[in-house]
């Protein structure tokens, strides 16, 4: 797809809201206090995407629109890591990811904790865990800025870039 116009200003309102109506072509991009946000459609079944979850493309879905996406799941770590949730998506609904920029991170259901500087992995139960030492078993989409425990909302990373 070729880029055609600028996104118009957007409010924090409109990045963090999500609608069952497009309200912005989807693929539209924009840069918002710093961090960089592409318009997705959260079209898998039953795929519920919460605040600090890393977002993958949907490539069944991404075939007709492109910008399809789902939470990270065992059966999608095939899947191509999109950006993180910054609210939560319902399936069926529109919306802003971020895709670069700094992020509170969800940790993986099997992670316990992280300490700062841990780069960042894609995991099987819809969270980040902490990457292998080399990209060629994991790729690396980010990095710890904070110590990170379980509690929601506390983990914050600075996240490199996803691939929509």
């Amino acid at each position: 797809m070729g880029f055609n116009s600028i996104t118009p200003m957007l409010t924090s309102e409109q990045v963090s809201l999500t609608t069952t109506v497009a309200q912005f072509t989807l693929g539209s991009r924009v840069i918002y206090d710093g961090n960089e946000y592409v318009y997705v459609y959260n079209g898998a079944a039953n795929s519920k995407i919460t605040t600090g979850q890393p977002a993958v493309m949907d490539i069944a879905q991404s075939l007709s629109s492109g910008y399809t996406v789902t939470v990270t799941n065992a059966a999608s770590q095939a899947g191509v890591f999109a950006g993180v949730a910054q609210q939560t998506f319902n399936t069926g609904t529109y919306g802003w990811i971020m895709t670069r920029g700094l992020s509170l991170v969800a940790l993986d259901a099997g992670q316990v904790s992280f300490n700062v500087n841990v780069r960042l992995a894609l995991a099987v139960d819809g969270g980040f865990a902490a990457a292998p030492a080399t990209m060629s078993t994991s790729p690396h989409y980010g990095i710890s800025l904070n110590s990170i425990v379980t509690t929601v909302g506390t983990g914050k990373a600075r996240i490199w870039g996803g691939c929509l």
